[in-house]
């Protein structure tokens, strides 16, 4: 176990205080573990002499450690900033460029200056994840002062450490674990799950190329928590502005994934457990789809400390007293294909006049540290005596809604506006609107 017991796979708990001083344009005191940054935000109504009258502007950030912020005094940087300083502030420049357009900005300087008030290690990566929250207070303040008509953002940014001390993989790395550390990786990514800058060292020793993806994998999953604290901190301080929210979809099935980021369309980002690299098993032993769609959730937010969704869905068949149900992904036994759990339940009901059946579908979202809600949609409509059309996945093929249009015929709008996902969704969304 690491110091304060913390698991290898979790960062220092990451604070942002808001609008810590009063005469900055905007200002966030951000702690990451023992880590302290003052980061202030400047904006001049000018650039430098490459872009004058360009119409583009410019984000230049400046990185110091003030004399009492480590163990021994660190001298001031009157005239020339050291090596260090210079990368790092070079660093935090780099990446918040990645989250503006400075071409919408206009020709406004926008200049970040983090000020190490108190090192444990991690300076350069807290810097990073305050100068955002301090860029977008900044951003939203010109918009509401009329400076810019549009907001010139486009992406989130986020940084963490992960090194590797005693073999083991370890993300966020305080000072005496990065003074003993074999390898170091400093990590910034943005809300599309792409990497800005990844710079490492295999200080003691290389680092193989297989332990490298798999320190990427664990601090995506950090860099993510970082995002849901930024956006977080940013609401409760009353931004507008605000960065899209994600959702962790709890599922591996592409279909659905894609069907349910349909329905949500452009108000948030839904990530995939493929696409977060998460392995780990989820024992789906409940007697409801309400419970099972509860476990998924509650499993993967109280794993990952995420923002959740999972829905457990189905076909009930009344011939069949509800078969297959809970089942129905299983249906038959593991492995069969679509196709086959298709013609399964055909075979079922062959010759039985009563084919009333229903799609039901129960969306579960799960908050880190907030209750747990659940959505319910129900479809109802037939069975047909054989598979209809090429849209679709599951047992659409083989499914009539009541008003007579098979499933298999009815592209991904027709479908949302009348399925079962389609109307727990909105019910979901409905609920997420007014939280």
């Amino acid at each position: 176990m690491r110091i304060n017991n913390r698991l290898n796979n979790i960062e220092r708990n990451c604070i942002f205080e808001i609008g810590f001083t009063k005469n900055a344009y905007s200002s966030c005191l951000v702690r990451l573990g023992e880590t302290v940054v003052l980061v202030t935000c400047s904006i001049e109504n000018k650039v430098p002499s490459f872009l004058k009258d360009s119409g583009s502007g410019w984000l230049t950030a400046e990185y110091s450690m003030l004399p009492g912020s480590t163990n021994t005094r660190k001298p001031r940087e009157f005239l020339k900033k050291d090596g260090r300083s210079s990368e790092i502030q070079r660093l935090i420049g780099r990446s918040l460029r990645q989250a503006i357009d400075l071409n919408i900005l206009g020709e406004y300087t926008i200049t970040i200056d983090c000020d190490v008030i108190q090192a444990d290690g991690g300076t350069r990566t807290a810097s990073i994840n305050g100068a955002y929250v301090a860029l977008v207070v900044a951003v939203d303040r010109m918009i509401k002062e009329n400076k810019i008509k549009v907001n010139p953002l486009k992406e989130q940014i986020s940084a963490l450490s992960v090194g590797i001390l005693n073999e083991k993989i370890i993300l966020d790395l305080c000072y005496e674990e990065d003074s003993q550390a074999s390898a170091d990786v400093n990590i910034v990514m943005n809300n599309n799950l792409e990497f800005i800058e990844i710079q490492g060292t295999g200080e003691k020793s290389p680092i193989k190329e297989s332990t490298l993806f798999e320190m990427i994998k664990i601090a995506k999953i950090g860099l993510l928590r970082i995002q849901y604290k930024q956006r977080e901190a940013l609401k409760s301080y009353g931004i507008s502005l605000l960065p899209k929210p994600f959702l962790i979809v709890s599922s591996r099935n592409q279909h659905k994934v894609i069907e349910l980021a349909k329905i949500f369309g452009k108000s948030y980002k839904l990530f995939s457990l493929n696409d977060i690299n998460f392995e780990d098993d989820i024992i789906e032993n409940g007697k409801t789809f309400e419970e099972n769609s509860t476990i998924k959730a509650d499993f993967v937010r109280n794993n990952l400390g995420l923002p959740v969704i999972a829905d457990d869905s189905g076909l009930s068949v009344e011939a069949l007293n509800g078969e297959p149900g809970i089942y129905s992904a299983r249906y038959g036994g593991d492995g069969l294909s679509d196709k086959e759990k298709n013609l399964l339940l055909l075979k079922k009901l062959k010759n039985n006049i009563n084919r009333n059946a229903k799609f039901i579908c129960v969306i579960t979202v799960a908050f880190p540290n907030r209750e747990t809600y659940s959505f319910d949609g129900v479809c109802n409509g037939e069975i047909l005596d054989s598979e209809v059309g090429d849209m679709g996945f599951g047992y659409d093929p083989i499914f009539k809604y009541e008003d007579g249009r098979p499933f298999g015929t009815l592209n991904n709008i027709e479908k949302n506006e009348i399925s079962h996902r389609g109307k727990a969704t909105r019910k979901l969304l409905e609920f997420l609107r007014s939280y």
